[in-house]
């Protein structure tokens, strides 16, 4: 990201207009933008830069907590982070579909984040569907250019939605449905006669419900949930337009975009905020404080050293919200404890000659956690080198025991082989054995024997292939750290195995028993040896 993307994202994100403002923006007018035209519904503008800095300020900043994990002597930077005060921009794709229902309690903006040129300012329908129209996108009926971002500013004034609890639909508050725009109903659009998925909106007790057809079908509930989270910008939901698809709430902006036929929606949020709803999701809320907080760092240094090897290499900084990369679930993983071990720990990462790397957790590592370099393309470090764990022993996957049929074994098999050679496979399946472990005393390589040859697999993808063939398994592959049997009367493949996940760095469950008696910098120098902690903002 350019220097002139970060400081106009930074004012974006800050509530700020950056760029000129297009249209009329009077009470009750329209914003005409060209190509854009969105009722402004009640709008009064946005709130003052100054107060959602002061807001962010309090959790982050007033209320933080002394780390107790060792930070580097004279506490000097990382090399190549920005100093920000909440740290930089990360940008999540939280959902994917043909079409989306979305949800603002409040005044929001609405910027093209190509030249951050503010579109319109003032309130959406609440909730407001989403469509795709070619290669653009329709908001509430209205065309849009694709990529939009839209921010919620939090205005009080034009519905609260910072200060609103989760009875204000019901009592007719900010949470009650707006009306159609004009011309919805002709554009296909959220009105009610538009013949639109979401139909009428009616408020009920506890949420704002949708129905197909006006009134018969399933229907379509938007849960409202506590949104006073002290320091925090308010939240929005996202939903898919599926009725059995699970509303999900966000902070920072939302941006909206056509890609191969879909909508995607990227949440573009301060690290910081981000973090909020991935510790939580990663390791029980309820877990030590001394745990969350070592947890926080590697989640921290995780997404800042991913970010910069993108950058640096020009790829997409679009990350994802599952284990892709870190599991994200937004407001929902917000937790007390957890904003707790964010301000103890607000900018620290791990680092090794004074250079951040990826700090690579998982949840059971089964008594040795894996070598990074046998396993993935990264550099043989001490950190991520390995060591003996006797924390999880005992845990419900230090130890596993997973049963495969010999036709489930050979369709496994055979899949992989017509992947690298169509057809070459020549039933029936002869043995599958490891043939190769790491010094770390994982699977490394499998080899697969049939009738016409034999081939070598490598273990991670044979667990992933695994799980592809048959997602629904009770007794999966749980981790490559296994031994292979042949059941002589069955015939059956009988995997015995420990841990769960890639076992590399970090292993969650030690991490949580160790946080009961040990400080935040003690489990990261046991997890991560010869690692230092590093001041990034």
């Amino acid at each position: 990201m350019s220097t002139q993307r970060a400081e106009l994202t930074r004012k974006d994100i800050a509530g700020q207009p950056v760029g000129p403002v297009r249209g009329d923006l009077r009470r009750g007018a329209s914003t005409t933008a060209g190509r854009c035209r969105i009722p402004a519904i009640r709008g009064r503008g946005s709130i003052g830069a100054g107060l959602l800095l002061a807001a962010a300020a309090v959790l982050l900043g007033a209320a933080a907590l002394a780390a107790s994990c060792r930070r580097r002597p004279g506490g000097a930077g990382v090399p190549g982070i920005r100093a920000e005060q909440a740290g930089p921009e990360i940008r999540i794709i939280v959902r994917s579909a043909p079409s989306l229902v979305v949800g603002f309690q409040g005044s929001v903006q609405l910027h093209d984040p190509r030249d951050w040129s503010l579109l319109f300012r003032g309130k959406l329908p609440f909730p407001t569907e989403v469509r795709l129209r070619g290669e653009r996108v329709e908001i509430a009926g209205q065309l849009v250019p694709s990529p939009v971002r839209i921010l919620t500013t939090g205005d009080p004034e034009a519905g609260g939605g910072g200060e609103t609890s989760g009875e204000s639909a019901s009592r007719g508050g900010p949470g009650r449905p707006s009306a159609p725009p004009p011309g919805a109903a002709e554009a296909g659009g959220a009105g009610p006669r538009g013949g639109s998925l979401l139909g009428s909106l009616r408020a009920e007790s506890g949420g704002i419900s949708g129905e197909r057809g006006g009134g018969s079908g399933s229907t379509r509930r938007i849960p409202e949930v506590e949104m006073r989270v002290e320091g925090f910008r308010p939240s929005f939901l996202v939903a898919s337009a599926d009725p059995q698809d699970a509303v999900s709430r966000y902070r920072g902006a939302l941006e909206l975009r056509a890609a191969g036929g879909r909508i995607e929606a990227v949440n573009a949020l301060r690290l910081e905020e981000y973090l909020a709803g991935v510790i939580g999701a990663e390791l029980p809320a309820s877990s030590p404080i001394e745990a969350l907080k070592a947890q926080a760092v590697c989640a921290r240094t995780y997404a800042l050293h991913s970010l910069r090897r993108a950058e640096e290499r020009g790829a997409s900084t679009d990350f994802t919200a599952d284990t892709r990369f870190q599991v994200y679930r937004g407001v929902e993983a917000e937790h007390p404890q957890v904003f707790r071990a964010i301000a103890a720990t607000r900018g620290e990462v791990l680092t090794y000659l004074e250079k951040m790397f990826r700090s690579y957790y998982h949840s059971t590592c089964g008594g040795q956690t894996a070598q990074a370099s046998l396993h993935l393309s990264e550099p043989d470090i001490p950190p991520l080198g390995g060591v003996s764990c006797p924390w999880c022993a005992g845990s419900r996957l230090a130890s596993w025991t997973s049963v495969w049929p010999a036709a489930l074994m050979e369709r496994i098999a055979k899949a992989r082989l017509d992947e690298l050679r169509p057809g070459a496979f020549e039933p029936p399946l002869r043995g599958v054995e490891v043939a190769r472990f790491g010094s770390d005393g994982r699977a490394l390589y499998l080899r697969v024997e049939h009738s016409g040859g034999d081939f070598e697999w490598r273990a991670d993808a044979f667990r992933e292939q695994c799980r592809r063939i048959a997602p629904e398994k009770k007794d999966p592959v749980w981790s490559t750290f296994f031994e292979i049997f042949r059941d002589p009367g069955s015939g059956d493949y009988i995997l015995k195995g420990r841990g769960w996940g890639h076992g590399i760095g970090l292993c969650q469950v030690g991490c949580a028993r160790m946080g009961r008696e040990k400080s935040c910098r003690e489990i990261l120098a046991f997890y991560y040896p010869r690692s230092e902690i590093g001041q990034a903002y």
